[in-house]
């Protein structure tokens, strides 16, 4: 999967937290916040479970052929219905388009 673009990471971000967007920008206009697991978990999931009601997963699996670890991460608003399903060998990734299908 491909990494996400810089406008496709403001606007993430702005979305979650537009009140810290507009106060922290670099030179290059760029938000100062990586996609890291961290910052996921601190600023996004949190909202997407607590205000959204969604229901995150996570698992790992073994591509056999090249024999890399791929994370897929899950996000439901039902638990018969799931919203966003993403594998990468990123597991941030993964989970940021995870959560970039769902707030779409």
């Amino acid at each position: 999967m491909s990494k996400p673009t810089d406008a496709e990471i403001k606007e993430f971000w702005e979305y979650f937290i537009p009140e810290r967007i507009e106060a922290n920008r670099i030179v290059e206009g760029l938000p100062e916040i990586p996609v890291t697991l961290d910052n996921l978990f601190k600023y996004a999931v949190p909202k997407l479970i607590g205000d959204y009601k969604y229901t995150l997963s996570m698992r790992t699996d073994v591509d056999f052929n090249t024999r890399e670890n791929l994370y897929i991460f899950r996000l439901s608003s039902d638990p018969l219905v799931i919203d966003a399903e993403v594998e990468d060998k990123d597991p941030a990734l993964a989970l940021f388009r995870a959560i970039q299908e769902v707030i779409r």
